[in-house]
C-alpha cells in the first residue's frame, strides 16, 4: 500500500478535459480524479461522475456513484469541488444542461 507521501512524489502531473453543455466524458482504468472546475453556471446544470468500466457510450452495471453536483438556478461561479478520490474501473462524467462550462482534473 503506498503512502500519500508517496504518491504525491511519484506522479505530480495531472491531465485535464473540459465539457460543456451536455456530454460525456469517459477515461478508463485506475483514475484519481483531483477535482472540477465549474467555470460558467447556468440554472439546471447537472452532472453525475461515475467510478465505470466504459463499454462502448454505456456505463456497465454495478457501477458506484462518486458525485451529482447540481447548480440550482445559476450558483455563484467559478466554484471548485475537490474530491481528491481513487477510482478502480474508469472515470465517466455524464452531463447536462444549457450553456456551462467544467474542468475536470485526473491522473
Amino acid at each position: 500500500m503506498k503512502s500519500q507521501v508517496s504518491e504525491q512524489f511519484e506522479n505530480v502531473r495531472y491531465n485535464y478535459r473540459l465539457l460543456s453543455g451536455q456530454a460525456v466524458l469517459e477515461i478508463s482504468g485506475a483514475v484519481k480524479l483531483k477535482s472540477v472546475l465549474i467555470s460558467r453556471a447556468t440554472s439546471g446544470e447537472k452532472f453525475t461522475i461515475f467510478d465505470s468500466a466504459i463499454s462502448g457510450r454505456f456505463l456497465s452495471a454495478g457501477v458506484s456513484v462518486i458525485g451529482m453536483p447540481y447548480c440550482g438556478s445559476e450558483m455563484e461561479s467559478p466554484k471548485q469541488l475537490d474530491f481528491d478520490v481513487g477510482l478502480n474501473s474508469g472515470l465517466v462524467i455524464v452531463s447536462s444542461g444549457a450553456n456551462w462550462v467544467i474542468t475536470t482534473t485526473y491522473k
